[in-house]
């Protein structure tokens, strides 16, 4: 080799060894900058977490969103259907103070999210609909269960909330229930619901049941103004106590894979040891409220007067946001 050779070789290697160091010095500063008993690594993530909204600005919150859908089936919740959601919730937790908030959703709120078709296997049409038909429309339970959550963050105004998402089928609603061994659930005194129990009289107190529940938080149309606003109160008054049972109670088991097959019909894309966290935080945890957007809505004839009628929801903006700001924000 000559001498240009060796020397072109030399300054390879002594490159080389120059962003070694180089990479090695970066290595230990951020090491020591994030682990070190003098370092601020909260300080540094909260300023990329800092963010401008409407002329101010404001810190986003250290909170994880847990999108749960009631799904109008039975049966696998693989097989491919035209369901619908008609119970939506986010469970909003927040970590730094130790206490998780419900937001309701109308199921009838109106919405634009995709549209699939099965014969082309793919989505080609976006419109408006109400937000419980977004979960009609997918090839499998998982794209059902994404084009809902794409549809949710659409309704709030696209900010990135919704972490994870739980759907569970009409099936699934008993063994929830007899995880607690029953709810207790006080009966409204406007409400008569004795055409669907009779021992439900109002005012008075009730224990909910893996067999019964599903009726209680499902019935609509042959209720009160068969509206889902009334359903609503309802699915309120099953949460809370559903929660405050949790917390008082417990669980009477581990979730686990097998039991989950044996409850039938839930999809998730949280995992078993994830679940059974939730649980303990919603045990450990204060709660911090319940938040429902507020919004108009009517009823209209279908075309053609066939006697269906159907019911649009129409959210406010300015209470949606309101609610993203509360629960997501800090303002600086």
């Amino acid at each position: 080799m000559n001498s240009f050779g060796r020397r072109f070789i030399t300054i390879l290697i002594s490159v080389a060894a120059v962003l070694a160091a180089a990479t090695l010095f970066v290595i230990a500063f951020i090491y020591n900058y994030t682990s070190g008993e003098d370092s601020h690594p909260s300080n540094i993530n909260k300023l990329m977490k800092v963010v401008d909204i409407d002329g101010e600005r404001y810190l986003k919150k250290d909170v994880t969103t847990y999108l749960v859908m009631g799904i109008d089936k039975y049966g696998d919740m693989q097989a491919q259907g035209s369901e619908q959601s008609d119970f939506l919730a986010l469970v909003v937790v927040d970590k730094d103070t130790e206490s998780f908030s419900i937001v309701h959703i109308n199921r009838d709120s109106m919405v634009y999210a995709w549209v699939y078709s099965n014969t082309i296997g793919k989505y080609y049409k976006y419109t408006e609909m109400q937000i419980c038909l977004s979960h009609a429309y997918g090839g499998t339970s998982k794209q059902r269960c994404e084009n809902t959550r794409d549809a949710v963050t659409t309704l709030f105004l696209n900010y990135d909330i919704i972490d994870y998402y739980v759907a569970i089928s009409m099936d699934a609603i008993g063994y929830f229930v007899d995880l607690v061994d029953g709810v207790p659930i006080t009966l409204d005194t406007e409400a008569d619901l004795t055409s669907l129990d009779p021992t439900w009289i109002p005012g008075t107190t009730v224990t909910l049941t893996g067999e019964n529940a599903e009726k209680y938080i499902r019935a609509r149309s042959s209720v009160g103004d068969g509206t889902n606003l009334g359903r609503m109160n309802r699915q309120k008054n099953f949460m809370e106590s559903y929660l405050r049972r949790v917390k008082e109670h417990g669980i009477n088991t581990e979730i686990t894979e097998e039991t989950l097959k044996q409850a039938n019909n839930i999809d998730t894309d949280l995992t078993i040891t994830h679940i059974n966290y939730v649980y303990k935080n919603l045990k450990d945890y204060r709660f911090n409220g319940y938040f429902v957007p507020d919004g108009v809505g009517y009823h209209y004839w279908e075309e053609g007067n066939t006697g269906k009628k159907y019911y649009e929801w129409y959210v406010d903006e300015d209470s949606v946001k309101n609610i993203v700001l509360d629960l997501y924000y800090e303002k600086l």
